[in-house]
């Protein structure tokens, strides 16, 4: 047969890997020319920017179904939340739930039963997005169900348990507290399936965490769960939590912990329970600026010490005098060791497309079109410094 008498190999690069090759082969001697093989290695650049497109077009839509599929995990999640703090006579309860771009399976939920008697639950699911949205309506709706049929919690607990163990994938489980509280005589009853321990401080101040508790839920088919009794007391504060709060790190990289949860109630152990829960968040969250005045906020950066020092800049910059933009000029002059690294999210009006290119060219990291909600401007800045929104300066 034919023998290959010349051949010409070019390769195709992509990001400074080959990720092919072109071979031309003849069986006439001297069949290519250096011409030739120019317009091989042109003909290969040109395939090779083809292929990056399609490669990033593939990235996009599959970003985009990720999004898409967020978003979904995120709704579910907001739905599965209760809308109001409950009202029971002789206790004040409050609950929150920090709202992160990546949807966690951090979830909590209370069921009226009588008058003077709520359920309360307090659970982490496993994984994150979807497959923790799932899970977590499945424990709403069946602990609810389980709770109006009248079960205790250990009883709850368990057919839980056994319907996880059934349907779900053996990497799947859910730690979790489930209490009912009867106000009547100030009786909690309550099972725990590998759930972080309540913290129970009396009026006098003095804390300890309750450890009993069993195996989280769908790990064992036959676990068996018992039914604990705790009396509260006037003036007992009880703090149920995930280890989002006490594995959370501050800007410095320390974690929050379970002495610092002990020390921060006790501190705050005078406050209503809605308002202690944002003090805890402010132990650990990331040090906000709202600059509604360029020139106060630059004066703080500039002769505020380093422990009260923001970790992010939020500036309005949709006002006419520009206010934000002398602001951002301002830190951009800092050295960094006065703040000048410090990241800063600029406010922007939605009608003013002008904005948001001033504010990028302007050295803010990033825009957020106006009206904003608390949560999602807590959101931006949980994501864009690792750590949730805490104290504004």
């Amino acid at each position: 047969g034919d023998r290959t008498r010349s051949e010409m190999i070019t390769p195709i690069i992509s990001n400074d890997e080959v990720i092919g090759v072109f071979d031309l082969e003849s069986d006439e001697l001297n069949a290519y020319s250096d011409d030739d093989l120019d317009v091989l290695m042109l003909l290969a650049s040109q395939v090779a920017i083809i292929i990056e497109k399609v490669m990033l077009h593939e990235e996009l839509i599959e970003k985009k179904r990720l999004q898409g599929q967020l978003e979904v995990a995120r709704q579910v999640q907001l739905e599965l939340l209760p809308a109001k703090d409950p009202e029971i006579v002789g206790y004040d309860i409050s609950a929150y739930n920090f709202p992160t771009e990546e949807v966690s399976g951090d979830y909590y939920d209370w069921v009226k039963i009588y008058d003077d008697q709520i359920g309360i639950v307090i659970a982490d699911v496993s994984g994150k997005g979807v497959p923790a949205a799932i899970l977590m309506a499945f424990l709403r709706a069946s602990l609810r169900a389980a709770t109006h049929i009248g079960y205790g919690t250990n009883i709850s607990m368990a057919k839980v348990n056994y319907l996880l163990w059934e349907s779900t994938e053996r990497n799947q489980f859910i730690t979790a507290f489930h209490g009912i509280l009867d106000a009547s005589n100030g009786l909690l009853s309550y099972s725990n399936a590998g759930h972080n321990p309540p913290l129970l401080m009396n009026a006098n101040r003095e804390g300890r965490f309750i450890e009993y508790g069993e195996q989280p839920l769908g790990m064992f088919p036959g676990t068996r769960y018992h039914m604990h009794h705790l009396s509260l007391k006037p003036g007992d504060v009880l703090v149920l939590y995930t280890d989002g709060v006490t594995e959370a790190t501050n800007p410095e990289g320390v974690e929050f912990g379970r002495d610092r949860l002990a020390d921060a109630v006790k501190e705050n152990y005078d406050r209503p329970a809605r308002e202690l829960i944002a003090r805890l968040l402010k132990q650990y969250g990331a040090r906000v600026t709202v600059a509604s005045c360029a020139a106060e906020a630059y004066d703080k950066l500039r002769k505020g010490e380093a422990g009260a020092r923001p970790d992010v800049l939020v500036s309005d910059i949709s006002m006419p005098d520009e206010d934000g933009y002398m602001l951002i000029g301002g830190v951009r002059k800092l050295s960094p060791e006065e703040g000048g690294k410090i990241p800063a999210i600029a406010l922007t009006a939605l009608e003013r497309p002008s904005d948001r290119i001033k504010a990028l060219a302007s050295g803010f990291s990033m825009h957020v079109p106006k009206p904003v909600e608390p949560e999602e401007l807590a959101m931006v800045i949980a994501n864009l410094t690792g750590h949730p929104a805490g104290i504004i300066l």
